[in-house]
């Protein structure tokens, strides 16, 4: 997030994905690992090391 505008990006999206998850009546981590992506698109082969989705889960069941 060192680019120019990509805070404010960021801060948008984020902000948009909560409102989101509040008009589907779900909690927005829930939402997040509804999106979540466990293939890279660009060369359809799993990411190397990503633990996004285990801290998710971990949020969601303290």
């Amino acid at each position: 997030m060192r680019a120019p505008g990509e805070a404010c990006g960021m801060f948008a999206l984020e902000s948009a994905m909560e409102e989101l998850a509040i008009a589907l009546n779900i909690d927005p981590l829930t939402l997040c690992l509804i999106k979540h992506a466990d293939i890279n698109p660009q060369v359809a082969q799993p990411w190397s090391s990503k633990y996004l989705k285990e801290c998710y889960l971990d949020k969601l069941m303290p």
